[in-house]
């Protein structure tokens, strides 16, 4: 099974001078491809004039977000995505210093957690035969999905090294 996460194109020809601006981005991603879920900058968030992509259908990630609520893009962005097919939880951490964004490592171990407690309420399990506790099984029935957690890392900051170490000393880090 393959996942895609595509990223919002906004300054192609294409998408200038199309009549929905970014929004075909969805049309294009959502109805021609069948993709589930949008990456983008988080600088997009600022932006309260491209409704037509805010949709739940095919929401955004974003895990370091901090976006008010009274923002028209709130209930639009995820902040960690489980996609059924493939059993991955994915994060996206993306630039830190842009608006409505939070600090990364926090950010990324706090959606770690959640992953954790989710796979716990369904009762997925650890394997912790090789050392390390990144092996997920299931001690229910076969359909149930135990997460794994991936992190897309879309930030060129040189303190990825310390980002890197950080998540990978949590207690259930993610796959790499």
């Amino acid at each position: 099974t393959l996942l895609f996460l595509p990223k919002i194109d906004r300054s192609s020809p294409f998408v200038q001078m199309h009549p929905l601006g970014w929004g075909v981005n969805r049309r294009i991603y959502e109805e021609y491809y069948g993709w589930s879920v949008m990456i983008t900058r988080p600088s997009t968030l600022s932006q309260s004039k491209h409704e037509y992509l805010q949709s739940h259908s095919i929401p955004l990630i974003l895990t370091n977000k901090d976006i008010p609520a009274d923002n028209s893009w709130y209930e639009y962005v995820e902040y960690v995505h489980f996609d059924e097919k493939t059993g991955l939880a994915i994060l996206h951490i993306a630039y830190q210093d842009q608006p409505f964004t939070a600090p990364k490592i926090s950010c990324a171990r706090a959606a770690l957690r959640y992953v954790d407690k989710e796979n716990a309420e369904r009762g997925c399990k650890y394997n912790s035969s090789n050392g390390r506790n990144d092996t997920i099984i299931s001690s229910k029935p076969d359909n149930i999905v135990c997460w794994t957690p991936i992190i897309i890392y879309s930030d060129n900051d040189p303190d990825f090294p310390t980002f890197l170490t950080e998540v990978l000393a949590h207690d259930k880090p993610p796959a790499l």
